[in-house]
């Protein structure tokens, strides 16, 4: 069973627990590892229906306009997308030092409120795999050898003992171990109205405040007649073509100041303003396939 709870933790921070509880029947102390893979929305704030078009490095004028960004309307939706985040560390449980047999409320995962994975609907999927004590061995020794304290502490001795060797030397060295475990898995979803009703969803991934007029033309751009012909300077590079192919920036809007003089009587060289690309298109964090599995 999986519950889901508000709370604070340890470091009293608030935001979402989940834990599992499970029942079983064993007069003998029970083992468990789990894993887990969380999925959740992703909404750009500042999404656009209109992407760049072309994009065009053209030195020598060949089709008589320059250096070229245009914008069309996109050809795949980027509005909403969905980004998956796996375990990466070992989360192991034991029924050893309980009164029964019987796990109750073991948190696998906590979500604070301020992390964007909660903002919208979030699901994740928890996998729990019953070990015998030989394995449980092994994984508890894993993770003390793996842990930050144990980096610094010496513990590790030599090799983690394990059940696979190799079979054709002697000398190889194999770390490993293989067993036969009994699996389940559930999910769960939850919006975060559920546990922050009329409270204000947590900052997106990244900050998407400043609003940039990347140049077309940088400074110094200088170009050459040549048998009719404009030879642009090959040694300038364009601030916003080079941003776009770096795939660093997506758009906002025309700017309106585009080739007006400022106070200083500077020529603007920015036709468009951008911000951050994933503050337009929430592909750069997920897919906007919705996944199989998913219910809203």
């Amino acid at each position: 069973e999986l519950k889901t709870q508000r709370k604070f933790n340890n470091s009293e921070n608030d935001g979402v627990s989940i834990m599992v509880s499970n029942s079983n029947n064993s007069s003998s102390a029970n083992y468990f590892r789990y894993e887990y893979e969380e999925t959740y929305k992703v909404i750009p704030p500042d999404y656009n229906p209109f992407d760049w078009d072309q994009v065009d490095y053209d030195f020598f004028c060949e089709d008589d306009d320059g250096w070229e960004v245009t914008v069309a309307v996109r050809d795949e939706p980027a509005n909403i997308c969905f980004a998956s985040n796996k375990s990466n560390h070992l989360i192991l449980a034991s029924t050893s030092n309980l009164t029964t047999n019987d796990l109750g409320d073991y948190e696998i995962r906590f979500v604070s409120n301020k992390n964007y994975a909660i903002s919208h609907r979030y699901s994740i999927l928890v996998k729990q795999y019953h070990h015998d004590i030989n394995a449980a061995a092994f994984f508890n020794s894993l993770e003390d050898f793996s842990s930050s304290e144990s980096i610094f502490s010496n513990v590790q001795t030599g090799m983690l003992k394990s059940n696979v060797s190799a079979k054709n030397s002697k000398d190889a060295i194999v770390f490993g171990y293989f067993e036969l475990s009994s699996y389940s898995e559930k999910r769960i979803f939850f919006n975060y109205e559920d546990f922050y009703p009329n409270e204000p969803s947590p900052p997106y991934i990244i900050s998407c405040d400043v609003i940039r007029e990347p140049a077309l033309y940088p400074d110094g751009f200088h170009s050459t007649v040549i048998d009719g012909k404009v030879i642009v300077d090959r040694g300038s590079n364009s601030p916003l073509i080079e941003g776009i192919i770096a795939g660093q920036i997506g758009y906002i809007g025309e700017n309106e100041n585009f080739f007006e003089p400022d106070a200083n009587g500077e020529l603007s060289r920015a036709p468009f303003i951008v911000k951050p690309l994933g503050c337009v298109d929430c592909r750069t964090f997920g897919s906007n396939k919705t996944p199989n599995f998913w219910i809203e």
